[in-house]
């Protein structure tokens, strides 16, 4: 009787250590996509070419992978787990690819409005009546040309209805015809000129 009593404390630590394992193996799915999700960090720190490359080629396949080769391993409750887990890392992955610009818009004017306000702010009002403007970022290739977007402060809110109603084209305040007008706040905007144009050369 002494000896069967002495093996309850083991067996508890026994089962106290199987679930903690379980615990842990039920979370390495959600951990997976958690770090999928946290690999969308490059879309805030990066180039726009660069982020867009680092994300869909090389995070996107290889998070989706390795949850693909876990549900294949685990049975039953896991597997269901982990397919879950997939599903919503590429529902994620699928809202990103379809609005990536305004994702990366929103992402970046909600880390640095302060600073990019206070550059616009800065600037001098122009006696042709465009709008005061900074350059939001810029993406080309050898050979393909160079396409520059621009922060502009428009007082007025006259963008807002060609950036709801996704209009294209030229817009008084702005020299240029542009293909993308996005919204960030009450009288911020970026607006996307088309390859090989800038504020100063149309043409």
């Amino acid at each position: 009787m002494g000896r069967a009593g002495s093996q309850n404390p083991y067996d508890g630590t026994h089962m106290s250590t199987k679930n903690s394992r379980l615990h842990v193996s039920e979370l390495q799915p959600l951990l997976y996509c958690a770090g999928g999700i946290a690999s969308t960090l490059p879309l805030f720190i990066t180039s726009s070419d660069l982020s867009g490359l680092l994300f869909f080629v090389v995070a996107v396949p290889l998070v989706s992978i390795s949850l693909l080769v876990l549900a294949i391993r685990r049975r039953g409750r896991m597997r269901l787990i982990t397919t879950a887990a997939l599903i919503f890392y590429w529902f994620i992955s699928v809202v990103i690819f379809r609005h990536f610009s305004e994702v990366r818009d929103a992402s970046r004017w909600f880390l640095h409005a302060k600073a990019y306000k206070a550059r616009v702010m800065a600037l001098p009002l122009s006696a042709n009546g465009e709008f005061r403007h900074v350059e939001w970022e810029g993406w080309g290739f050898a050979g393909a040309g160079d396409t520059v977007v621009y922060l502009v402060a428009d007082p007025s809110d006259s963008l807002m209805t060609p950036a709801e109603t996704h209009l294209i084209g030229k817009f008084g305040g702005i020299p240029c015809p542009v293909y993308r007008i996005h919204h960030l706040e009450s009288h911020w905007y970026t607006v996307a000129f088309y390859t090989d144009t800038d504020w100063g050369h149309c043409e």
